[in-house]
């Protein structure tokens, strides 16, 4: 690249002719190389006006000016150049007079070629399709500026060509994103790992024109198309200042393989320094099975074991990503591993030889993680039941519910599914469902110790609003629970809006209806609309206390939703 800049500057050089280039700006620099470094360049369009070869050079300050101040403070020995951007301005006039007028035969494509090979932008004469216009507008002229500040005449700039494609949907909530793929990536395969690295100049390119179509404070996300990557095995290579980017604009990163893909916040490296000058690599590696042998129990099959790692190479310097700031969400492709209602995913603790649950979640043949850190992770399919659903008809929730680590049996090898659930049993279940971090017991209930098994699921329950007790300040955590208490519950999980109408289309079902309490009635309709919860018998027996094997189905049903 730097041989391509410098050829560049040479043939520049030749248009605006040595006096202009040979006024030093510092005792090693002069100043033709210092204006147009890298991040000018990339700025720069070069507009060919009409089939004679007359030129327009615009450069778009508002882009660099960040960048040239920072480039200003990285460098020191050029703190000097405070007229940086007077000198890009007076490039752009000083180009356009002595380019049009000295039309070097073969000068002109050669610079085209070399601006866009450095990520500028060229743009070819193209005549004009309407009769009622020339097809040659007039010349620039020497001096027509272009550049904001830059001196008049020239016309308006041409909108620079930004790579892949930005969506900005009218729904403000919906997050905006800037789509790249085949064109802005590299991909090679050596020793059967696949090897991805992202242009630096169009993934930033691409960040900018985002932030700047999408406004400030819209959720904004790059995503990077790998449809033609398969597997696990493979490497993703994006340079220091992409992520500068990304973290300066706050635009998240996903990265979208076929069988793979990943979810970065913008500042998940925040907590992490990286070089000037360096590589951010994400590596994927499937693991051989037997790593893990010893510590899945009889009723687990391993399916698939991957080591996920984030290296920042600087030099000979490679430094292994630790934590995140905040997590990152991976997806795994499930397809053919396994009964997806069985399969579960786990962290190997390598230092304590030991196996943690991460999830369950499978949604369109993706497992989904949440990982404040990289590490080995295995998917494990659960052959796990109980001798007493055998004949159960709530034998498939329940083998599930077990699978996703949600729901437990007894020791002595049954589940007893027809037996009735407490309060403080079934909110366990449903945050054991949701994967909710808990949260520490503050006293949030008058007849709940902090010392209960229970207490910290009951405080996590009221954190996130699913429960309030009840008005003397208890929760009744041992007594049992009726249908008309889960639904309330389960109601405020689920994220659907139900109009008067429909409370009564939904109940009317039911002759049992008119025992429903009214305060009730809402989040009954709800979760029957949903299909969380059903009657029996054409009643929904508001009153009637509720089993294991029906939280265990209802706790599915939300779970796969």
């Amino acid at each position: 690249t730097s041989v391509n800049i410098n050829n560049f500057i040479g043939g520049i050089n030749k248009i605006l002719g040595q006096d202009w280039a040979n006024d030093k700006l510092t005792e090693s620099k002069t100043k033709i190389i210092f204006v147009m470094f890298d991040e000018v360049i990339k700025n720069l369009t070069v507009e060919e006006l009409s089939k004679n070869g007359d030129f327009k050079f615009i450069i778009n300050l508002e882009n660099i000016e960040d960048t040239m101040n920072k480039y200003l403070v990285d460098n020191v020995r050029f703190k000097s150049a405070l007229g940086l951007s007077s000198a890009v301005n007076e490039i752009v006039k000083k180009l356009e007079g002595p380019f049009n007028e000295a039309k070097p035969k073969g000068t002109n494509s050669l610079l085209g070629d070399m601006l866009v090979a450095l990520g500028g932008t060229y743009k070819p004469y193209k005549a004009s399709t309407d009769p009622s216009k020339p097809s040659d507008p007039p010349a620039s002229g020497g001096g027509g500026g272009g550049a904001p500040g830059g001196g008049g005449g020239g016309g308006a700039a041409p909108a620079p060509i930004v790579p892949g494609e930005i969506v900005v949907p009218k729904e403000e909530t919906e997050p905006a994103t800037a789509t790249i793929g085949k064109k802005e990536i590299t991909v090679k395969t050596v020793d059967k790992v696949i090897n991805v690295i992202v242009k630096e100049r169009d993934a930033v390119k691409a960040i900018e024109a985002l932030r700047k179509e999408a406004g400030k404070d819209r959720e904004s996300a790059l995503v990077v198309e790998l449809d033609n990557v398969s597997g696990t095995d493979l490497n993703i290579e994006l340079s220091d200042k992409i992520f500068v980017a990304l973290s300066k604009e706050k635009v998240n990163l996903n990265l979208v393989a076929n069988d793979i893909e990943f979810a970065i916040p913008y500042n998940a490296l925040d907590n992490v320094r990286i070089p000037s000058g360096a590589k951010v690599v994400l590596r994927t590696e499937g693991v051989d099975k037997d790593i893990a042998e010893e510590k899945v129990e009889e009723d687990q099959d391993i399916k698939k074991v991957i080591d996920l790692y984030l290296e920042i190479i600087k030099d000979d310097k490679v430094t292994k990503v630790s934590k995140f700031k905040t997590p990152v969400t991976v997806k795994i492709n499930i397809r053919g591993l396994g009964d997806k209602d069985k399969l579960a995913v786990y962290y190997l603790n390598e230092e304590d030889n030991i196996l943690e649950f991460v999830t369950g979640k499978i949604v369109k043949n993706q497992a989904i993680l949440r990982l404040n850190h990289f590490s080995k992770y295995i998917i494990l399919e659960s052959n796990k039941t109980f001798e007493d659903i055998t004949n159960h008809w709530a034998r498939t929730y329940v083998e599930s519910m077990v699978a996703k680590n949600v729901i437990n049996g007894y020791d002595d090898g049954t589940f007893r599914p027809d037996e009735n659930i407490t309060r403080a049993e079934f909110s366990k279940m449903v945050i054991q469902g949701l994967e909710a971090e808990l949260v520490k017991y503050n006293g949030e209930f008058n007849d709940v110790k902090a010392t209960d098994w229970y207490a910290d699921y009951l405080a996590t329950m009221k954190k996130l609003g699913l429960v309030k007790g009840y008005e003397d300040g208890s929760f009744k955590p041992n007594a049992e629970i009726t249908r008309t208490e889960m639904a309330t519950i389960l109601s405020n999980i689920i994220d659907i809006e139900i109009s008067k109408e429909e409370v009564d289309t939904a109940l009317v079902q039911f002759t049992d209806k008119d025992s429903i309490p009214s305060w009730a009635k809402d989040a009954i309709a709800k979760v029957v609309k949903a299909k969380i919860m059903v009657g029996n018998n054409n009643k929904f027996a508001p009153v009637d206390n509720t089993t294991r094997a029906e939280s265990a189905t209802t706790i599915y049903r939300i779970y796969n939703r």
